[in-house]
């Protein structure tokens, strides 16, 4: 009888002993990558082998499930507090020993066991259907983790209703506003190819790579008419206007050569009249040659006064050519400034629409790509980023989708606005 149960007793150790060997072992395994900390839910089993009846005894009022607390702390009966968060289960149940141990006064430390029975949750925000507060189990990825929280975002039966009403409308306006928006940069080049005197417009890159569709094409060649006619037209006023100036250069050049010429007759009447009047006064001529050369002389100052008044006009004609010729290009220069800056307000605000129309219907596509099918390109990849306490410092890190995720972590989910093709086309062209 005796023997019996020794055998059982001993049957019993050993099935003990193996159990907490083995969940010593496991926790071993698991507790090189995982750390514990506040809001962790662990299960606790201590056992002591008692030599004097040699049998295993289980420390019923420790055993079971406690939760670290705010501050990572965990309080077992008879032992008091102890600080786990930072821990594996293995250095805990270790500090679990020794502390009951001084606390009881055992001759041997018992057996601890220690398993994490639920761990702290993981928080998902952002882009996703159902953010919140979820579990966390291990090997979880941040891929995994989204799907948890449901994805993208749906939609309801109504909202879907209303969105593919919105969808129809959005669309024709982001139709529009590209056109609007296209037209506008065009126009701008040219407008600041005038306003440079340029031989010829530089488009930016990306109408130069759309001039394969027919609207863009009909917009590069209705501006290069403009810009031609336009060109040509002023040319042809500035040079009407240089021309009248050269003649009357050289108009005013002949009348300085009459002035010239009159005045050195003039001097030549005035000799001769001087010589005749002597004579007449000395009775050795008579006075109606006298007479004859004051008329000569008073025709002479008649032509001289007309030829100076022609000369003054001339001039003042140059100087109307000149100023006619600055006034030409300062009011082109003027309207094409003027012009100019409404184009650029105009663009201002279609760039404004074009991205919130563009974005609205990016949206849909994002939200039920089916209701939004047809749109112009792939809708943007979600970005990850994972906020992290590390080393008792809270950090944002960057993640992808097969990252594994921790306990504690909080998941961040972004879906970035599409890029709609709007910097490249205000990109100013390269010379």
């Amino acid at each position: 009888m005796l023997y019996s149960n020794i055998k059982l007793n001993m049957k019993s150790y050993c099935i003990a002993f193996f159990c907490i060997a083995f969940t010593a072992f496991h926790n071993q395994a698991s507790a090189e990558v995982y750390r514990l900390g506040a809001l962790d839910k662990i299960s606790i089993k201590v056992f002591e082998y008692r030599t004097s009846i040699g049998e295993i005894y289980e420390w019923k009022s420790l055993n079971g499930a406690f939760i670290l607390g705010a501050g990572g702390e965990i309080s077992i009966p008879l032992i008091g507090t102890i600080q786990a968060s930072g821990m594996t289960t293995v250095e805990l149940g270790a500090a679990v020993a020794t502390q009951m141990s001084q606390s009881i006064g055992l001759a041997a430390p018992p057996f601890v066991a220690i398993e994490v029975t639920e761990y702290r949750p993981i928080y998902i925000v952002g882009n996703v259907d159902k953010p919140g507060e979820y579990p966390y189990r291990p090997g979880l990825t941040v891929l995994q983790a989204m799907g948890i929280a449901g994805g993208l975002p749906k939609l309801t039966d109504t909202g879907v209703l209303r969105l593919r009403r919105e969808v129809i409308s959005q669309r024709g306006d982001v139709q529009q506003l590209n056109s609007e928006l296209q037209a506008l940069v065009v126009r701008k080049a040219r407008l600041i190819a005038e306003m440079g005197d340029a031989e010829t417009i530089l488009f930016p890159g990306e109408i130069e790579k759309r001039k394969s569709d027919a609207s863009v094409t009909q917009l590069v060649q209705q501006e290069t008419s403009i810009f031609n006619a336009r060109r040509t037209a002023l040319k042809t006023e500035l040079a009407a206007l240089a021309g009248l100036k050269d003649f009357l250069i050289k108009e005013v050049g002949s009348l300085e050569a009459q002035v010239i010429a009159q005045r050195k007759e003039r001097t030549t009447v005035q000799k001769e009249l001087d010589t005749v009047t002597a004579l007449v006064e000395k009775g050795l001529s008579g006075s109606p040659r006298q007479l004859g050369l004051e008329r000569t002389m008073a025709q002479m100052e008649g032509d001289r006064l007309r030829l100076e008044t022609l000369l003054l006009k001339a001039r003042q004609e140059i100087s109307r050519a000149e100023i006619s010729i600055l006034e030409t290009s300062n009011k082109r220069a003027t309207e094409i400034t003027v012009e100019l800056r409404e184009t650029e307000a105009k663009l201002e605000l279609t760039v404004s629409k074009f991205r919130v129309a563009d974005k609205l219907l990016s949206e849909a596509q994002i939200s039920a790509p089916s209701v939004a099918g047809g749109t112009r390109r792939k809708p943007p990849e979600p970005v990850f980023s994972i906020v992290r306490n590390v080393s008792g410092a809270v950090q944002e890190l960057q993640a992808s989708e097969r990252l594994q995720v921790q306990p504690g972590d909080t998941i961040k989910v972004y879906i970035p606005p599409p890029e709609d093709g709007v910097e490249e086309l205000l990109q100013s062209p390269s010379n």
